[in-house]
């Protein structure tokens, strides 16, 4: 396929299938990631909410968590004159090349995603479409669907650490994410107005300053506490 010139051909090499599903509505994450709170499966019995094998490794019912890295669980192959069977970065591609600008190339493919969605087995089950990846000591990646998951603001969080609903379970006594030069001044800056090294970094993530890198992920995540966990974790009776 010859090179097209100019700023859609540029964005374009650089597209996922994930800026289609974007475009058409169905992903739940900023591309920088966001907090999470995982609470399962809504249908399942009372205490069951998260399935055995997290709960195995130390997962907990609105337990807080990082996520990132989200994902398609399935792309749908689209077709084009003389083309089957392309991925929908591929069919995006085609069309720019057939003379599309990349927000007309978006929009068929975001369409022909919805089509399929609307058609999916998965989707009449009311599942979700993405998988969210989280931050997480356990060594080996940790996935879940939207459908388990609720994404919380950087607020919310904060609140429920005042109120002291939640605390903060480090990957370790020292585990803290590097900061860039001028990221580091921001973080002490801000605990310097008062807040710790947890809230300024959230503060960090709010604005979007950090880039969405493996390396800008916390290294900790929250815990329901206290009150709020009496009365909401439902795992093993609501005990950790």
């Amino acid at each position: 396929m010859a090179e097209r010139r100019g700023s859609d051909s540029i964005e374009a090499r650089v597209l996922t299938s994930m800026d289609v599903a974007r475009k058409a509505g169905l992903a739940v994450l900023p591309k920088s990631g966001a907090w999470v709170c995982l609470k399962g499966c809504g249908s399942a019995p009372r205490g069951s909410r998260i399935i055995p094998i997290h709960q195995e490794i130390g997962i907990r019912h609105l337990d807080i968590y990082w996520g990132f890295k989200e994902a398609l669980v399935h792309e749908p192959l689209v077709h084009r004159f003389r083309r089957k069977n392309l991925r929908l970065t591929e069919a995006v591609y085609y069309d720019l090349s057939r003379g599309s600008n990349l927000d007309e190339a978006l929009d068929r493919a975001a369409s022909e995603l919805l089509e399929w969605v609307g058609r999916s087995p998965f989707h009449d089950r009311g599942s979700q479409v993405t998988w969210i990846t989280v931050s997480h000591p356990y060594p080996e990646e940790i996935r879940f669907f939207n459908s388990e998951v609720i994404v919380f603001g950087v607020d919310l969080v904060q609140e429920l650490l005042a109120a002291e609903y939640i605390q903060p379970i480090t990957f370790g006594k020292t585990a803290m994410v590097v900061l860039e030069d001028a990221a580091r001044e921001l973080s002490d800056a801000l605990q310097l107005d008062g807040l710790s090294k947890f809230e300024a970094y959230q503060a960090i993530l709010a604005a979007e300053i950090l880039e969405p890198t493996e390396s800008s992920v916390p290294c900790w995540f929250y815990r329901p506490a206290g009150e709020f966990r009496r009365m909401f974790v439902e795992d093993s009776g609501g005990e950790n």
